[in-house]
Order: structure tokens, then sequence, then C-alpha cells
């Protein structure tokens, strides 16, 4: 897999969460290196995480989630279902 892919699938899985504010550059960049230098093999046994980065403009933040949301339920998406998805992304791109 290219970095290029990795870091989509990464970027989907740890940043596109609601608790990853995106004037964290610096976060994210460290992000991007992270998902380019982790093990295949390694990234596919992450457990699922949630990474919290709030922007340093607000004191604090509260979301709401009930018991029906996929974050409780099974903890995200696996990275084969992230495959999948990014599979089905590019072939829409390319029509």
């Amino acid at each position: 897999m290219s970095n290029e892919e990795r870091w989509f699938d990464f970027h989907y899985q740890y940043i596109e969460t609601g608790w990853f504010d995106y004037d964290r550059h610096e976060t994210i960049e460290a992000m991007r290196k992270l998902s380019e230098r982790l093990p295949e093999d390694v990234l596919d046994r992450l457990p699922p995480l949630v990474v919290f980065a709030p922007s340093a403009a607000k004191l604090g933040e509260v979301k709401p989630f009930g018991l029906g949301d996929r974050l409780f339920e099974d903890g995200g998406a696996t990275q084969k279902e992230l495959k999948q998805m990014r599979k089905l992304k590019m072939d829409a791109l390319e029509r």
C-alpha cells in the first residue's frame, strides 16, 4: 500500500472522528509521519482508538453519544472495512 493510501485510511480512522480539530497542524503532521512509519502488520493489529486533539481555542466541549453509536458498539471501523471504504471511494472517483 502506498503512503498516500495509508494516510487516507489512517486519516479517516483517527482524525475524522469529530474529536480532532484541524487547527492542530503539528499534531496532524505527527499523525501522518506515524501512519507512514508503522509496519503494516502493527497497523492492522491496532485496537480501536480515539485520538483527542481539541482546538487550542476551545476551553472544553461535550459530545454526547447514544447507546447505538458505533463508537460504543464495536470501536469504529476495522482496517478491513477501511480498505473496502477506500476502494469504494476510489472507484466512485474514477467514474
